[in-house]
């Protein structure tokens, strides 16, 4: 195979494929460069390149008949009429992944020409991408051979980490660190794509089949960028996008990207297959020293440019160019479908003209029922004796002065064990009123199943109890509005449980942030396969209102704003729950008012734990706390390293915030911290009093996007998704 004479084509000092680009074709000897068009990088003073000559314009170097091919790496907007002018000549084209709408167009005219026009997207080649993808075909290989570590034959959700640390003029330049930042987005969604047909494969589908799989319609995909400084001045500049698709075969995909990374370049991928495993790859670091002292444990890893940590994948990816023009290589489906990332970044531009709006309801305003029960023993009935009433019950019993009186529950005469438990009656739900009149009872905690959480609290209300509710409050705005006016207006407190705010490395997370500022929210929530059985599933009011609406209150209690745009895309991947009209995989894009966005994505089964993770990017870093294992043993082998997995169950993770948010309800009554009403104030309480329930006056704003969001599951064109 002899040389392959190209010309390079750069008009951008900055440019972030330059870089590695050279580096990697020192390592290409069959690519050499004979001219230069551009002001870009100036090869006079590169040694490996100083036979190439610089020409004044791309014409002139095209008429050069020794040369086979062009290098694309940046062109300043002008992309298209650069690549029209190299296929008419017919010279064959790499290009680096842009931001260009009508690529399709000159892929379709390369074709015709019958010229290769190759995008190369550095992260397909990646040497620790590659061991991912031949894991997700053919399993992870022990010392043996054997591969029986599969994660089911398909995939079911993607999440891409794509933060880029050290690339030239981002720091700079906003328009650049926009450019930058889709380009660096189309590759990762292209990687996605890639990953799923690759999963579609290892489940015995055909290449034909993969290929279809990773098909995107354009109301299935959603993009947002944060507008939010990250910079050293008050300039709009490194930015954060994070996009969400619904691919065709029902997999869904969370791309997070950010083209300003002040610890290096962040690249990690995870893949939860069909049956419930998880595939991750790791960062690539430099370094593994660390630091332990009294206050923290330093990991001193150098930080890894975006030139150093891809260089590599750039030099596979020209030389599969190579062998793709000379040795005439066949279409390799989602491998080589080089437009696929682009055509879809092009297609979430549309997407981002999504948007919802609401409108908080306003409420009365009362005095704050500050001490009502002060100097009082509190006795508390307990609407619901199964698994979670169980929980808040000896939460409560826990506390001094509180004492759980009763219960109710439609299965009273299955409840033995609890009345035994607790020392009191477990009546029927036909009783309800009975213990309302009960004037030992002060307090009603509703852990029922949703559908009966309003005619509860409108009857507890009513009788003048306060009122302590597992999400949510009702399944509909109106329901929800009832109970709270009713609340308001008669001087009585109504709490929403959410948990995850009392939890102890929720909170220390918050703490770290200080004063940071926020561009990107990561929340990932993932359940046991099995944790709730289907019964219990199909009443629960559905996924959104049953699980991800926790996720939703976490992100805005980091962000502490509301959000302005929302975007929403779910999949059934169980047949039943389908039927039902539910969902068992979810992802969500929020954008907050200061520009802030949040990524969620949520499914019920994850059969290696309860996972259970939060990420904030900030203009110093990254702030994260990680799952809670088993144990923190680790063993070492010839097979690998092997190490706990994340807690089975989340009544592990939870019952120390569910016991902590028990104390904060109880001591508001009798009169030691702030009311519930106060909480509508959250900028006037320091970090420690968010510690307090989810304030009940922006829940209405849950219930009314999630009732949305539920309806276009139910009733969209092509499943449960929502984008209008």
């Amino acid at each position: 195979m002899g040389e392959m004479n190209v010309v390079l084509v750069c008009e951008d000092d900055h440019d972030m494929h330059v870089g590695p680009l050279l580096k990697a074709l020192v390592h290409v000897p069959s690519v050499r460069i004979v001219s230069k068009v551009g002001h870009g990088v100036d090869l006079a003073g590169r040694k490996e390149f100083s036979e190439a000559r610089h020409v004044s314009s791309l014409e002139v170097a095209l008429q050069d008949k020794s040369v086979e091919a062009v290098i694309v790496s940046s062109v300043s907007g002008k992309l298209m009429d650069t690549l029209k002018k190299c296929i008419d000549k017919k010279k064959h084209v790499v290009y680096m992944p842009s931001y260009c709408e009508e690529i399709e167009l000159m892929h379709k005219r390369a074709a015709n020409k019958k010229v290769y026009l190759f995008c190369l997207f550095p992260l397909e080649h990646d040497e620790a991408v590659q061991q991912l993808i031949h894991a997700l075909s053919d399993g992870v290989e022990d010392e043996h051979g054997s591969s029986d570590n599969d994660i089911g034959g398909g995939v079911r959700l993607i999440r891409l980490t794509g933060r880029l640390g050290g690339v030239p003029g981002v720091a700079v330049d906003e328009e650049k660190s926009k450019d930058v930042l889709r380009g660096w987005t189309a590759a990762c969604l292209h990687l996605a794509g890639v990953l799923v047909g690759a999963g579609v494969t290892a489940s015995g589908e055909s290449a034909t089949s993969a290929a279809s799989a990773i098909n995107v319609d354009e109301s299935d995909v959603a993009v947002c960028t944060s507008s939010v400084c990250v910079g050293p001045t008050d300039c709009d500049v490194g930015h954060a996008m994070s996009l969400h698709a619904k691919f065709e075969q029902g997999a869904m995909v969370v791309c997070e990207t950010a083209s300003g990374s002040s610890y290096g370049t962040d690249f990690r991928v995870e893949v939860v297959g069909n049956n419930g495993s998880m595939l991750s790859l790791a960062n690539v670091t430099s370094g593994s020293v660390c630091l332990h002292r009294p206050v923290a444990v330093r990991h001193c890893i150098r930080r890894l440019s975006y030139e150093e940590r891809f260089v590599g994948a750039y030099a596979k990816g020209f030389r599969a160019f190579v062998r793709k023009v000379r040795d005439e290589e066949s279409e390799d489906g989602a491998r080589f479908s080089c437009g696929m990332g682009v055509k879809a970044l092009m297609m979430s531009a549309k997407a981002t003209n999504k948007k919802l709006s609401f409108s908080v309801p306003t409420l009365p305003r009362t005095q704050p029922p500050v001490g009502v029960l002060s100097g009082q023993a509190v006795g508390v009935c307990v609407c619901g004796a199964g698994r979670m009433g169980q929980i808040r019950a000896r939460a409560l019993n826990s506390l001094p002065n509180v004492k759980v009186v009763c219960f109710i529950d439609a299965a009273a005469d299955k409840m033995q064990h609890v009345s035994a438990e607790f020392g009191c009656a477990v009546l029927g739900d036909d009783q309800l009123a009975g213990a309302l009149a009960n004037a030992a009872v002060q307090v009603v905690v509703v852990c029922t199943t949703s559908a009966a959480h309003h005619k509860i609290i409108m009857a507890a209300l009513n009788a003048k109890k306060h009122v302590f509710c597992e999400k949510p409050v009702a399944l509909s705005l109106k329901h929800t509005l009832e109970c709270c006016k009713l609340a308001c207006t008669s001087g009585l407190a109504l709490y929403t449980g959410f948990q995850r705010r009392s939890d102890l490395h929720f909170m220390r997370t918050k703490e770290l942030l200080g004063a940071h500022t926020v561009q990107q929210i990561r929340v990932t929530s993932r359940e046991p396969n099995g944790h709730n059985d289907k019964a219990y599933l199909l009443s629960s009011g559905g996924f959104l209102y049953d699980s991800v609406i926790h996720d939703i209150d976490l992100a805005r209690f980091y962000a502490e704003e509301e959000p302005v745009e929302v975007y929403c895309a779910g999949h059934a991947f169980d047949g039943e729950l389908g039927r039902a009209g539910d969902i068992d995989c979810v992802a969500l894009l929020l954008r907050f008012k200061s520009g802030v966005i949040a990524s969620i994505d949520n499914h019920r089964h994850a059969n290696y734990g309860y996972d259970q993770r939060v990420e904030m990017f900030t203009d110093e870093g990254a702030v994260m706390p990680g799952n809670e294992s088993v144990s923190l043993a680790q063993q070492w082998t010839e097979s690998g390293a092997f190490s706990e997995p994340p807690r089975p169950g989340r009544f592990f993770f939870i019952y120390p915030a569910v016991k902590d948010l028990s104390f904060h309800f109880v001591t508001s009554l009798v009169g030691f911290l702030c009311s519930l009403f106060m909480s509508l104030f959250p900028r006037l309480l320091d970090v420690g009093f968010f510690r307090l329930s989810f304030q009940f006056f922006f829940f209405c704003f849950h219930i009314s996007c999630i009732n949305y969001w539920y309806y276009k599951a139910n009733n969209g064109p092509s499943g449960p998704r929502i984008g209008h």
